[in-house]
């Protein structure tokens, strides 16, 4: 569901039945959309950052990391680019 420059997603737990850091109840991430997802990820790790996930291509144009939060929400970088 988008409202303006949000977006919320309702995601089955199953999706992320295979990594117990990501298949928690609850809040599971926020996410922050980057036009440079390595270079985000780049700048965080510089400044002291633990990613969970290092960024990956997940096809489609869509590119996901995801790091350590604050009281245990996960944050979520994506890189979402138009497949031409």
């Amino acid at each position: 569901m988008d409202a303006g420059n949000v977006r919320i997603e309702l995601i089955a737990k199953e999706v992320y039945k295979d990594d117990e850091r990501l298949g928690r109840l609850g809040v599971h991430h926020l996410s922050i959309k980057t036009d440079d997802i390595e270079k985000t990820a780049s700048d965080l790790k510089a400044k002291g950052v633990k990613f969970i996930k290092e960024p990956v291509d997940r096809g489609l144009g869509l590119k996901i990391a995801f790091f350590d939060g604050l009281n245990g929400v996960n944050l979520q970088l994506y890189d979402q680019k138009e497949e031409t």
